[in-house]
């Protein structure tokens, strides 16, 4: 610690959460704040509308598994997920949920909100981009098959 402590009182570093630094002293870029938020509730990923294509939101939006506490810092909302180890994409930078589970997270909570043009535009959007098919598999498919399971 004492290195860190040095580090930080000369101004190479700057601590942005407990255990999360960066090495510059100006304001945070959009990707760092990202990075921050995922850091700070390790294991964690970028989820909803920051796991989508397109502008970011105001708060980053990360899910931690169900069971899991998490004090989220100012700017961040946590979502708690089942199966979070299945359901992101660990190698991306930051990790984030498969945008398949973060679509259908999204237009669920604009039809909860009773915005269903909300919903469609969400669909629509992420469509657009490319980064999904409607014939992927459906996310509510453990197996990653498109089946629904036994009914």
């Amino acid at each position: 610690m004492h290195d860190l402590e040095r580090m930080i009182r000369r101004r190479e570093l700057r601590r942005i959460h407990p255990g999360v630094y960066v090495t510059h002293t100006g304001p945070l870029t959009h990707r760092q704040r990202e990075w921050a938020a995922v850091l700070i509730a390790w294991p964690a990923a970028l989820a909803g509308a920051s796991a989508l294509p397109g502008p970011p939101p105001a708060r980053v939006q990360i899910a931690i598994a169900r069971g899991r506490t998490v004090q989220p810092p100012e700017g961040v909302q946590v979502r708690h997920h089942s199966n979070l180890r299945h359901r992101v994409l660990w190698h991306r930078a930051p990790p984030r949920v498969r945008v398949e589970h973060a679509t259908i997270d999204e237009m669920s909570e604009h039809v909860r909100a009773g915005d269903v043009a909300g919903a469609f535009a969400t669909l629509a959007k992420v469509m657009q981009s490319r980064q999904t098919t409607v014939d992927r598999p459906s996310p509510r498919s453990p197996s990653g098959d498109g089946s629904r399971g036994a009914r």
